[in-house]
């Protein structure tokens, strides 16, 4: 055995290191040993290895931290166990992914050692890196083989299963669970595919009906949704007796259907099969026990556009049937361009109603109450104006509707309320009249919880005298639960402000609401004062509710008076206390005052 060479001789030692360090295979890095922080260590030297490796010269990185090294692909968690060794001043061994200077991320076995000076003190750190990339890439691809073969062999055990699962996602997804119909996936589909068809062919005619039932969601609050599931069931089952094979029935969801009819030879065809459907709907059914008669009202929209889209189509046969609803339901419209103008400016009054309010863009008008027999003010209607930034002025008409399907009308009905009772304070003060306030209130109003609290504070807060107000309601309200409705009405009464039972003659206009509720006064509706000059019968009713009010002690008033003619016919029944643009429209609040200041309001009728 041949003996072992032991070297003395410091300088060959450090010769024979640096030759092995330079003619390593691994890249070798020495940096200092501080800082840790960004910008991290500066590299001193770099091996030919390290060059090979990384593409990198040592000019390079001399002076720059080893991070350079690091990209998107070295992720966090590898540099994070880095720095905390070094931070401890402990080594290390990890595999992470570096980046060559080209930017081609690459795999490496990475050891870090601190190296001591000959005190002790840590001074410089080395680190050794050799690429493992194709070790990596050999597991990465002996892992996917492996995930491979087991998901082969799950597939292949559940393919029987996968089929049968298969055929009933493929139902459900594209059927209604309650009416076993085709569902809006499936519609908006068809109606796709459709469309491209009328694209490709000048003559296919076409067209989309939409279908919505008129009392489903009364019949639904009131006799549970079980008896709606029921309703719902046999509406399906009445429009597929009316639906041919060729064409798609689907329910959309809650009480609305669509049919997609094709090949249509005549306009004629579609409004046949539309008030077909309409009858079918319409036949009595027993559900429970209980008998009902339904109504549906339908939109119609002609496939005629090819440059529309499905939902476009959808969208304005949907404007078209609640066009019917407008127009009362149980019938058809034809969709036009018009209903998408008119549903743009609904939208936007919608989003401009609860801006309006915080903005002060309303004001109240006043239309006076005039006494036939003296022409004097004796009283007078608080009727609100929007002042729009665009439109201009805005009767009730344009957005009151829409305040009451979103709700602002509870809000906007206080602020009426507030500012004409604040408004009242000021006209009895250039007024040598006893005058009364009218104030009409919706029933989303009179259903607020609140709305009686806020009645009696707002009476106290503007010291508006409860005797000289009143409330007038219509209809709709009495229409309501009458246990609920009377206990309101009551407790209004109980503050000393009158009610009035506005619009009277129109709907059902029972005479048992006259013994029910709590009424002080009725107003006869303007569309009977227009009739009842060349119609006897109307003229006859309206003298006979005149009688009937009066024997019952409750007092009678009439709107739209236009013509002196229907002034003296109403005096001559007993009806003295008129209003209407033969005296006065709406007019604001100076202009009140101005008649009422005048000694003979009578020559400023319609100046305002």
């Amino acid at each position: 055995m041949a003996p072992v060479a032991i070297i003395q001789d410091l300088g060959e030692s450090q010769r024979l290191l640096e030759s092995v360090v330079h003619n390593a295979n691994d890249a070798i890095l020495i940096t200092e040993a501080e800082p840790l922080d960004a910008p991290g260590p500066r590299i001193v030297y770099a091996n030919p290895a390290f060059t090979r490796m990384t593409g990198y010269s040592l000019q390079d990185v001399l002076g720059k931290s080893p991070r350079l090294l690091q990209g998107v692909l070295s992720g966090s968690e590898a540099p994070a166990r880095i720095r905390a060794a070094l931070g401890a001043w402990k080594s290390i061994e990890i595999e992470l992914v570096n980046y060559r200077k080209d930017g081609k991320p690459f795999w490496v076995q990475l050891s870090i050692f601190p190296v001591p000076n000959g005190r002790g003190w840590y001074t410089h750190w080395v680190s050794v890196q050799r690429e493992i990339t194709k070790r990596k890439e050999s597991e990465e691809t002996a892992t996917e083989l492996r995930v491979t073969a087991l998901q082969n062999e799950a597939l292949n055990a559940e393919i029987a299963e996968r089929k049968l699962i298969q055929a009933e996602l493929t139902r459900v997804a594209f059927h209604d669970s309650l009416t076993a119909l085709p569902n809006r996936t499936y519609f908006m589909h068809s109606l796709r595919a459709l469309i491209t068809r009328v694209r490709d062919e000048d003559q296919h005619h076409a067209c989309v009906l939409y279908i919505d039932l008129d009392q489903f969601k009364g019949i639904n609050d009131t006799l549970g949704h079980h008896v709606g599931d029921l309703l719902l069931n046999e509406t399906a089952q009445r429009l597929r007796r009316c639906t041919k094979d060729a064409n798609i029935l689907a329910r959309l969801g809650g009480d609305e259907f669509a049919v997609l009819l094709e090949n249509i030879e005549d306009s004629n065809q579609i409004l046949l099969t539309a008030n077909h459907m309409l009858d079918a709907i319409r036949g009595p059914v027993v559900l429970m026990g209980t008998k009902l008669r339904v109504t549906a009202s339908i939109g119609i929209c002609f496939v005629d556009q090819p440059s529309l889209a499905a939902e476009d189509v959808l969208r304005d046969a949907d404007l078209a049937m609640y066009a019917a609803k407008r127009k009362g339901g149980a019938l058809c419209v034809v969709y036009n361009e018009g209903m998408h103008a008119a549903a743009l400016a609904e939208l936007q009054i919608k989003l401009q109603l609860a801006q309006a309010l915080d903005q002060e863009e309303f004001e109240v008008y006043y239309q006076p109450f005039v006494d036939t027999r003296t022409g004097m003010i004796h009283g007078m209607e608080a009727l609100i104006r929007w002042n729009h930034p665009t439109r201009g002025l805005l009767t009730p008409h344009a957005f009151i509707p829409i305040a009451e399907d979103t709700g602002l009308i509870v809000e906007l009905g206080l602020w009426i309320l507030r500012q004409a009772c604040k408004d009242f304070l000021i006209i009895r003060q250039v007024s040598k009249q006893e005058l009364c306030l009218s104030v009409n209130v919706s029933s989303r109003q009179l259903e607020e919880p609140r709305f009686l609290p806020c009645l009696e504070t707002l009476l106290s807060e503007t010291g508006m005298d409860a005797e000289l107000l009143m409330l007038e309601i219509t209809e709709s309200v009495l229409l309501k639960e009458a246990g609920s409705v009377g206990e309101v009405l009551q407790s209004i009464r109980r503050l000393g402000v009158k009610i009035a039972f506005d619009d009277f003659g129109v709907g059902y206009s029972s005479l048992n609401y006259l013994r029910k509720f709590p009424i002080d006064t009725l107003k006869i509706d303007q569309s009977f004062v227009r009739v009842m000059g060349h119609d006897p019968v109307t003229a006859s009713i309206i003298e006979t509710i005149i009688k009937l009010a009066q024997t019952l002690g409750i007092a009678v008033s009439a709107e739209g008076i236009e013509t002196e003619a229907e002034a003296e016919a109403l005096q001559s029944y007993g009806c003295s206390r008129v209003q209407g643009y033969l005296y006065s429209g709406p007019v604001p609040l100076y202009g009140l005052i101005e008649m009422l200041s005048s000694p003979n309001p009578a020559a400023l009728w319609r100046k305002f």
